[in-house]
């Protein structure tokens, strides 16, 4: 594990189930898409580790015991490992966290787009990075695109806390919330990147001055 995860080169989210456990079950479908998205990424896998089978791991302790080691607090419990993170990984959001848009998740904190070689860049990324260049000697339209989309990201996180709270007395299905919410992530997963890129493509001028 520690061999193939840990100094494998890649960053790893990884699952640790066991059989008898229902919301692991329900996981599992989900799950096999999310594997389907990273199959082959040259700097991300998803994985599952069952804590119940009795095999031995290459670390040389048996599933349970290894499981206990990593520090789980309930199943199914999600971990990042990687060259930095140590043997026992850290916990993705709290452990448990899931929902439709962890792909974009992943993508946006854990493979974020190299401006300078366009790498792990969406197609959006790259033509936003395209027109984001061309301001970079504008001081006053570069701040302003970056006020812009703070603002932007400001209005969908309250938009999406008022439409939590008519959730909440009923005035709006548990169905069409989660399908606003996960559109409304993935529309800020888009923002966010693009401040970032802004970022990045500050630093310079930054370490300049």
């Amino acid at each position: 594990f520690e061999e193939l995860v840990v100094h494998g080169g890649k960053s790893w989210l990884v699952a640790f189930t066991k059989p008898t456990c229902a919301r692991c079950d329900a996981l599992c479908p989900e799950w096999a898409s999310l594997s389907k998205v990273f199959h082959g990424h040259n700097r991300f896998a998803i994985g599952e580790f069952d804590c119940q089978r009795g095999v031995r791991t290459p670390l040389g302790a048996r599933s349970a015991q290894f499981c206990a080691d990593v520090g789980l607090l309930s199943y199914p419990y999600l971990k990042i490992f990687s060259a930095h993170s140590g043997p026992r990984g850290v916990a993705y959001d709290g452990g448990s966290w899931f929902h439709k848009d962890v792909a974009a998740d992943i993508n946006q904190r854990w493979l974020p787009c190299d401006v300078n070689t366009l790498a792990d860049c969406s197609a959006d990324e790259i033509e936003f990075a395209a027109r984001a260049r061309s301001l970079v000697t504008d001081s006053g339209g570069f701040a302003a695109e970056r006020v812009a989309l703070e603002q932007q990201l400001q209005e969908m996180e309250s938009q999406l806390k008022s439409k939590l709270a008519e959730k909440l007395v009923g005035m709006v299905s548990e169905d069409d919330y989660d399908d606003y919410e996960a559109s409304s992530r993935e529309h800020q997963g888009r923002v966010r990147a693009r401040l970032r890129i802004l970022q990045l493509l500050q630093l310079p001028r930054t370490a300049e001055l």
